[in-house]
């Protein structure tokens, strides 16, 4: 992740992470986590950059001695997956991104981190 502040100072953190990240929740995860270790400035951001790296086919195996916590999220994941590879990519975001996105126009707002909104 990288972080661009308004005077033009950038900041840089990475983390590995210790299981695969399946599902667009384990990233949100995991870059939240990244930001709140790096941005300590209390100046405007001007950008946010993430990048994954080591991505790979999904071929997931379910682990037979952790119990499955994430149904929900794996369910809501390939829903989310299915309308994307159907409608393309711009039909579905998450609620926060739309929020940023339409901050400025007349559209009412979803804000909540599980949402999404087309």
């Amino acid at each position: 992740m990288v972080i661009v502040y308004a005077d033009g100072m950038r900041v840089e953190g990475r983390e590995k992470a210790k299981h695969p990240c399946i599902i667009n929740h384990d990233i949100m995860e995991t870059a939240e986590r990244i930001y709140q270790k790096i941005a300590v400035r209390r100046l405007m951001v001007r950008s946010i950059g993430l990048s994954l790296e080591g991505l790979t086919p999904l071929a997931f195996e379910p682990d037979l001695f952790e119990p499955e916590i994430d149904d929900k999220y794996r369910r809501l994941q390939a829903a989310v997956d299915k309308i994307q590879t159907r409608y393309g990519t711009g039909k579905l975001m998450r609620g926060l991104a739309f929020a940023a996105s339409h901050a400025q126009g007349k559209k009412q707002l979803l804000t909540t981190g599980e949402g999404y909104a087309n």
